[in-house]
């Protein structure tokens, strides 16, 4: 199979995912569209010598260009006013689980969540990319610590060390955020 053969195939079977990734984050299909188009152009340039599954590569390149645009917007919302990282309840599904967790975020609209994950691209700036999607994944989505972890490729306990480090330093960034 040729290389064009490949990315083709890459751009066929994970595209409509990372579409839904990115509509998801920034509330926009045009913008959507757009942050695809460039995480394939990144994943071109890169040079990714199997160190991941090409769709774990392709997804933190599409939650990182998605965070990236969310910072050009450039103003807070103060959706982000707590952040903990969630255990997973064993007796309860994703979907409830999920349900509960928006509802306790308050994101019960689309551009409410919007506003959470701009709000995070802020407190995530300067993160590297596992914190950016695991961020991302946690506390805008709702995914589960576990779900993180195996779409990530890691466990769940560095999924949650990961994210309580992060929160420390989150707190510090709030601070200097809402001073502004």
């Amino acid at each position: 199979m040729s290389e064009r053969t490949e990315f083709e195939a890459l751009y066929r079977k994970h595209g409509p995912a990372l579409f839904r990734r990115c509509r998801h984050l920034l509330g926009s299909d045009a913008e959507a569209q757009d942050c695809v188009q460039d995480t394939f152009l990144g994943f071109l340039k890169g040079n990714w010598r199997g160190e991941a599954q090409p769709f774990t590569v392709l997804y933190r390149i599409a939650t990182y260009q998605a965070i990236d645009r969310l910072r050009k917007r450039g103003r807070w919302f103060g959706r982000a006013e707590t952040l903990e990282v969630r255990e997973e309840e064993h007796d309860t599904s994703v979907e409830e689980q999920g349900a509960a967790w928006a509802k306790h975020q308050g994101t019960t609209t689309e551009s409410e969540r919007v506003e959470w994950a701009h709000d995070l691209a802020i407190l995530t700036k300067g993160e590297d990319e596992f914190t950016l999607t695991a961020s991302m994944m946690h506390w805008v989505e709702g995914h589960t610590l576990e779900e993180i972890a195996q779409t990530l490729g890691v466990t769940r306990k560095t999924v949650s060390a990961r994210l309580t480090r992060f929160m420390e330093r989150a707190a510090e960034r709030k601070k200097q955020e809402q001073s502004r």
